[in-house]
């Protein structure tokens, strides 16, 4: 073993010890108003998409609830851990503490089986936010929920919130899936009707972009990896608000808490009004079709039409399969419909362009005297003290997504 991961390995001790230990917390020294929420992380059979699995659960249900928060609260939240494995909840966007970000191992301790973490922080900033388990593939399995925090001054004109909380769902446990991602076979974009077929590739002069991407070891413009029997929102591939009644402007607080899943969204009646980003507010502007990736949040205000209920589409990135939501009663005012990506034109375009998908195999290693040459050719940022050495022995399966 090098010296440079011995290093490396001692530093990962020391600092994971200190999260553990060291909580740099003040309290509630301002004694601003406190709330407080209890979540209960359980193993529960769950129907999805037309077939009893066993998914996780925040208080019993898929997505988790929302917990709603004022801009200057103090906020005390207990995490009960009732699952047979160690878990964690991670405070998406939020401003708090280092050692309740929630990251285990790295911020904050796991939660194991049968214990509860308590979890306090001052409130600091409004917006739409959401919470998430960090631990292996949970989120994939259901442990997320939605986050509301007011603003001490309402500055903008509605009547009414909505959250919405897209997601996707899969049958098979998360862990297999993982599994047959590695196998590097094209079978979840044929089961999910994405796959394109050789002959209509000849038959539209694209053989020599497909050829292109299969040496890069690439399908052709694969845009979405896994299969998903269902796309939700709010738990449910269609969901249905009547008690919103016409004329009414409606704050929809839109979370893309999907494991992989970005979408298009669409929307019924006059074109929405954009008025939150990742729980910042901007400029206000009219938008209808809008993509959202995974883990972002919007919000938008919409009016709830005189002679109808609003329709709120999304639809896959890749266009395998979409969710609705309806606002209001009476016929369907609907939204735009979302066209299915040309994968093939998009082939076309990136072989025009000359993108590479990926540095060969053998590249992802360089020596010493490759790094200018790795620099020229694939447009690497490395300086004169890089030490490419140390890098070979990194262990990159540490890292997680926030």
């Amino acid at each position: 073993m090098k010296i440079t991961t011995i290093i490396y390995l001692v530093l990962f001790s020391i600092v994971g010890a200190y999260a553990q230990t060291e909580k740099s917390v003040e309290g509630n020294v301002d004694n601003l108003p406190v709330r407080e929420y209890t979540l209960t992380l359980r193993e529960e059979q769950v129907n999805k998409a037309g077939k009893p699995v066993m998914g996780m659960t925040v208080n019993g249900q898929i997505p988790g609830p929302t917990l709603d928060f004022n801009e200057g609260e103090y906020v005390i939240i207990y995490v009960k851990n009732e699952m047979s494995v160690e878990s964690s909840i991670h405070w998406h966007g939020m401003l708090l503490p280092n050692f309740y970000d929630g990251v285990p191992y790295l911020s904050t301790p796991p939660i194991e089986p049968g214990k509860t973490l308590k979890y306090e922080f001052a409130i600091k900033q409004n917006g739409t936010y959401w919470y998430h388990s960090h631990t292996m593939l949970q989120e994939q399995s259901g442990v997320f929920g939605s986050i509301v925090i007011q603003p001490k001054e309402k500055t903008l004109d509605y009547d009414m919130e909505q959250v919405l909380v897209l997601s996707d769902w899969t049958n098979e446990k998360p862990r297999d899936v993982m599994r047959f991602l590695k196998r590097g076979t094209e079978w979840y974009n044929i089961r999910k009707g994405t796959a394109t077929p050789l002959n209509q590739v000849i038959a539209r002069g694209a053989l020599g972009a497909q050829v292109d991407f299969w040496r890069q070891r690439m399908e052709s413009a694969d845009i979405a990896d896994i299969y998903y029997p269902a796309f939700l929102i709010n738990g449910k591939e269609n969901v249905e608000y009547p008690e919103f009644k016409p004329g009414e402007k409606i704050r929809l607080r839109i979370i893309d808490g999907s494991a992989s899943t970005s979408f298009w969204m669409a929307f019924g009646g006059p074109d929405p009004l954009l008025v939150s980003a990742d729980g910042k507010d901007v400029v206000p502007v009219k938008r209808n079709k809008t993509f959202i990736a995974v883990a972002e949040t919007y919000d938008f205000i919409v009016t709830i039409p005189e002679n109808g209920k609003l329709e709120f589409k999304i639809m896959a990135q890749d266009g395998s399969g979409s969710a609705t939501a309806y606002l209001g009663q009476g016929p369907i005012v609907a939204a735009p419909d979302v066209s299915r990506p040309d994968k093939i034109a998009m082939m076309q375009q990136m072989a025009k362009m000359k993108m590479k998908m990926g540095a060969p195999a053998l590249k992802f290693r360089p020596g010493k005297d490759e790094r200018y040459q790795m620099k020229e050719k694939w447009g690497m940022q490395m300086d004169d003290n890089m030490q490419m050495e140390g890098m070979k022995e990194m262990d990159m399966g540490m890292m997680n997504e926030d």
